[in-house]
């Protein structure tokens, strides 16, 4: 059974960002219902349990995240050192392309990395693009519109 709205899913750890995010996209997707999420683990955890028929639609991914919700100066396993998680995003992004229920999600990492840096990590991957934090909301939801329009299919591309 099809579903009326879209699942959104936001994985951003500054609350405001995500606002901003979800207000963006409440104007350009008004049937879409949200799930914020604020760290890598929270994602993977949520990833695990999708089905065919309850996963994603769209997933907005930051690129720097926090691993989980522990104590500053925890980590958890296989987690870099306490303050380097740059990649947090791109491991986010990897395991939502080595899922099969996520494999095919349009998706859109968000990042203050360097463009150069980054879209080589997704050659080939035509579920994703790379926009620079300080977007304009247009470009925004001009990209969610243009993946999912595209059944998430296109191009890497890099804004």
């Amino acid at each position: 059974m099809a579903r009326s709205s879209l699942n959104v899913v936001v994985v951003e750890d500054d609350e405001s960002q995500a606002e901003q995010i979800k207000s963006d996209l409440a104007k350009a997707l008004p049937r879409s219902s949200f799930t914020v999420l604020t760290t890598e683990l929270s994602f993977c955890q949520l990833l695990a349990l999708w089905t065919d028929d309850d996963r994603a639609d769209l997933v907005i991914m930051d690129g720097m995240l926090p691993y989980g919700d522990a104590p500053e100066g925890e980590r958890g396993p296989g987690v870099e050192p306490p303050g380097h998680f740059a990649q947090a995003g791109v491991r986010c992004l990897a395991a939502l392309r080595n899922s099969p229920q996520g494999a095919d999600v349009p998706a859109i990492l968000f990042s203050i990395l360097a463009r150069e840096d980054l879209a080589p990590l997704f050659s080939g991957d035509s579920h994703t693009a790379i926009l620079m934090k300080g977007h304009s909301p247009n470009v925004l939801a001009l990209t969610a519109r243009g993946l999912l329009a595209a059944g998430g299919r296109g191009t890497c591309q890099a804004f």
